[in-house]
């Protein structure tokens, strides 16, 4: 044999091949390894989620019926690029409707947005808000800024209109705020329309929204979160946190503390910071040269209110008030309702507070079913009540056989206000589906005093899927609503006017 040496490869070659060979099982290995943590994270069932409402919606985004994504910015936005069908929540008796989502590539529910071509003027309303303006609970189609959309342009149809759903379930004013602050430039709404405040005060919490944005100031936390945000779509991940729940905060911040001082309690955000979260939206839009309508979209009646009237009226911001309109709408109906059956109206409120009763009065679909309704108090479950109802001229009932069964309830003094429900036998009126049941399927009657309730109706509420969030013919009073306010805002006038008459000058030529 001669000494000629056998070919091979260089030791540069030679490390490539291992590191890409170590490269290949890594991965390999990862994704046998999510495969298998799959196994181990199924779907949360239903349960109680500890924490507040901000750590629950953070930490079990998944399951969240709008599909949201962590955002170091934010604390959350909705998912991109995503369509879901789900039922509604509760659902009411007798039916089964489903309601789907549609979320363009930058989060907004609606189609995507598409270049203005030359020439043409868009005039481009931007709605931010919550699970309001986001449309919780009715069908793409059916959101107010969709409604809106159509009726401007079958109102003028000379101009071409872009509204843009920015609602986010689940947001506060200052997430509102903090979303404008960094968007509002990119997208250059010629009006904003905003209403926040049901999640800024429902709730309790333990630590304040503008301390949550003030840790996200950190380098350090941001990087965190964005790593936290990534790994939380694994399936290796969730295994982990059911097998390592994260604990709750248990002690308030020093924020909830200072607001537990003032007020008792601690919420998301205070009615203060509200004022001054609207004073800042209203700025904000002056420097952009932006028109803005401030909404109270707030169905749950909290004291946020305070806040948002306290701030409008410091800057003079045109305003609609949702609520008090569709409440009107409500209370008409309510009351034709009682004339046309020759009952008596719901009352108001009266007699001595220490002696309090409640006629509780209900139009069913089958008179020859038997009915009841049983409640609590409102945010107070120490108080309970379970009673028949009567459709017999007994127990506070006008008529028998009208098919309106009725009962009387006693509430002690110190409730201001009863929750309830209504049954056919053992079926309820409005039943929460699981995972995350629906917490505002029951009907809320405030009680300063003695009165006969409304004549309501078995499983149906008028303009509301549930006491937060409107139907899609609520959106579709809000949409008129916002419609008649928009034509009083200069940019928007001014706007629709010149088309108008480009638009008769075109056909008069």
């Amino acid at each position: 044999m001669s000494g000629t040496a056998r070919p091979g490869l260089s030791p540069s070659a030679l490390f490539a091949l291992k590191l890409t060979g170590s490269v290949l099982f890594t991965v390999v290995l990862l994704g046998v390894v999510e495969i298998v943590a799959g196994l181990f994270a199924p779907p949360i069932v239903a349960r109680e989620i500890p924490g507040d409402s901000v750590s629950r919606t953070v930490t079990y985004i998944e399951v969240n019926p709008a599909p949201l994504v962590r955002d170091v910015d934010l604390l959350w936005r909705n998912q991109p690029s995503t369509t879901r069908t789900q039922p509604v929540n509760p659902r009411a008796f007798g039916r089964d409707d489903q309601w789907t989502i549609e979320n363009n590539s930058e989060g907004f529910r609606g189609p995507e947005r598409t270049a203005t071509p030359a020439g043409t003027k868009v005039l481009r309303v931007l709605c931010v808000g919550d699970s309001i303006t986001f449309g919780f609970s009715v069908d793409q189609g059916d959101t107010y800024p969709e409604q809106l959309r159509r009726l401007l342009q079958s109102r003028y149809p000379q101009q071409r209109f872009e509204i843009i759903n920015a609602g986010v379930p689940g947001w506060s004013w200052l997430q509102g705020l903090r979303f404008l602050d960094l968007d509002i430039e990119r997208l250059k709404p010629d009006v904003v329309v905003i209403g926040h405040g049901t999640n800024d005060q429902l709730f309790p919490s333990r630590v304040t929204d503008d301390e949550r944005f003030l840790r996200l100031a950190s380098p350090a936390t941001r990087f965190a979160q964005r790593v936290s945000g990534f790994a939380a779509e694994t399936n290796l991940y969730r295994a982990i946190s059911r097998l390592f729940p994260e604990r709750p905060i248990d002690q308030p911040s020093a924020g909830c503390r200072e607001q537990i001082v003032r007020t008792g309690s601690c919420r998301r955000v205070s009615v203060e910071q509200i004022a001054s979260a609207v004073h800042e939206v209203y700025a904000l839009a002056k420097a952009k040269r932006v028109d803005l309508l401030v909404a109270n979209t707030d169905f749950v009646q909290t004291p946020a209110i305070g806040g948002v009237r306290s701030g409008v009226e410091a800057d003079h911001v045109p305003f609609v008030d949702l609520v008090d309109q569709v409440t009107r709408l409500r209370e008409d109906d309510e009351n034709a309702r009682a004339d046309r059956l020759g009952l008596s109206r719901a009352s108001p409120p009266q007699g001595p507070k220490e002696d309090r009763s409640v006629v509780l009065r209900v139009q069913v679909p089958d008179p020859k079913q038997e009915y009841r309704v049983d409640g609590v108090g409102y945010f107070r479950p120490d108080f309970r009540f379970a009673e028949a109802l009567f459709d017999d001229g007994t127990h506070g009932d006008e008529r028998a056989g009208d098919g309106v069964f009725s009962t009387t309830v006693q509430v002690p003094a110190e409730f201001s206000a009863i929750e309830y429900k209504y049954h056919q036998g053992s079926v309820d009126e409005f039943a929460a589906i699981p995972p995350l049941a629906s917490t505002l399927g029951d009907r809320v009657l405030k009680m300063p005093g003695s009165r006969i309730g409304p004549v309501e109706v078995f499983g149906q509420s008028l303009f509301m899927v549930e006491r937060a969030h409107p139907n899609r013919d609520g959106h579709q009073v809000i949409s008129r609503l916002i419609a008649d306010k928009l034509k009083d805002l200069p940019a928007f006038r001014g706007l629709v006017e010149t088309a108008a008459g480009a638009g008769g000058a075109r056909a008069g030529s």
